[in-house]
């Protein structure tokens, strides 16, 4: 997820300034992200795997998202598709290209792993186990 000044196009036929890839040098950019310099954006972006015990291979964006949107993860505004080669990762880091002049901020950075599903059931089953392993105790 990165910028990159109206579509690293030089011929400014293209506006957009947000994008999101797995893999490679350039990558789909999100519709109708032309940035104007002094305001603030929220970037908002979930990488992710598809199928378990691949790498990770999607990439779903959301510019300016609702809170909605941050909980539930839907409706992204982009959702960049390829296998990345990535298995896990441990570090993050910045970089910027052809902004020409602008400067790139972060400000309340949060990164938060997300329970798989599975995770969530067993944690579910296991706090029923424990209800009724008290319940019957008690009695």
């Amino acid at each position: 997820m990165g910028l990159k000044s109206n579509c690293d196009n030089a011929s400014g036929a293209c506006t957009n300034d947000m994008f999101a890839r797995t893999a490679g040098s350039s990558g789909p950019f999100v519709t109708d992200s032309d940035l104007v310099a002094g305001q603030s954006y929220r970037m908002y972006g979930h990488l992710y795997k598809s199928q378990e015990g691949s790498s990770y291979d999607r990439f779903a964006v959301w510019l300016n998202p609702t809170a909605y949107e941050m909980n539930s993860l839907t409706t992204p505004d982009l959702l960049s598709k390829g296998a990345s080669g990535l298995y896990s990762f441990d570090s993050i880091g910045f970089r910027t290209a052809n902004l020409k002049g602008q400067v790139l901020t972060v400000d309340n950075l949060s990164i938060n792993a997300i329970p798989e599903p599975g995770s969530l059931a067993l944690l579910g089953l296991a706090m029923l186990g424990m209800g009724a392993a008290r319940r019957r105790k008690s009695k």
